[in-house]
């Protein structure tokens, strides 16, 4: 019972706020993560291997959705100096005029579906997850 209704509750909070994103900011909520990601880096910049080890997208995917951000304006590929094979992403200034509101919404979003309902059971769940997390660390 546990585990369905954790299912339940995460498909629904998927679909809620990438359905959200995608009506009020233009954005898929992989699109937001991977800005997201970017954004919170130093210098708005992020090498793809490390967005793709930071999310739970494959390689691909992750290149899919930069390829998408790219084509809209919001991030550009780098070539990283050093390294032949590496490539940078880089929040450009209109990905950056996209991603302030995007967030903002959001927040306000999780604080509505996610963090009033979960309410003074948040640290007793953050410490479930969190061994649960570390479980799938220790098998991996």
């Amino acid at each position: 019972m546990v585990w369905r209704a954790f299912s339940l509750a995460h498909t629904h909070l998927m679909r809620t706020f990438d359905d959200a994103l995608r009506e009020e900011n233009g954005l898929s909520l992989s699109e937001y993560e991977v800005l997201y990601t970017v954004a919170s880096s130093p210098d708005a910049r992020l090498r793809i291997s490390e967005l793709s080890d930071s999310l739970l997208f494959t390689r691909g995917g992750v290149s899919r959705v930069v390829t998408r951000l790219e084509t809209k304006g919001y991030l550009q590929r780098e070539s990283v100096d050093d390294d032949l094979r590496g490539v940078t992403a880089v929040l450009t200034d209109e990905g950056y005029s996209v991603f302030v509101p995007a967030a903002r919404d959001h927040v306000a979003r999780l604080r509505q579906h996610f963090l009033e309902p979960v309410g003074r059971d948040g640290r007793a769940l953050q410490r479930v997850l969190e061994r649960i997390l570390a479980v799938h660390h220790e098998d991996s």
